[in-house]
């Protein structure tokens, strides 16, 4: 699963895509930048945050908790939902 569309997120898609995964996730506000994204990768898809539950791997690349982004408190999915064995990124590049 990927979380947003911006342009670190839609490079991720494609490497992933190459890369061949069984499915690809791509989670956004917006249903149709979601569409958009997931169209980078052939086995992507948009989708909803509430399936990473289903999910080995989340990449969280929506600019929440970049220096002059979102505050972390507005996470992009319920962290309840992540259990053991799933990997979780955090893409934050800035600041450092």
């Amino acid at each position: 699963m990927v979380l947003g569309t911006g342009g670190a997120a839609r490079a991720i898609i494609e490497a992933v895509g190459r890369a061949g995964p069984g499915e690809l996730v791509v989670v956004s506000r917006d249903q149709a930048r979601a569409r958009l994204a997931a169209g980078l990768a052939t086995m992507a898809r948009a989708g909803d945050a509430a399936e990473v539950e289903a999910m080995d791997v989340v990449v969280n690349a929506t600019p929440i908790g970049m220096a002059g982004g979102p505050a972390p408190t507005g996470l992009p999915l319920d962290v309840r939902l992540l259990h053991a064995g799933q990997t979780v990124v955090d893409i934050v590049y800035n600041p450092r």
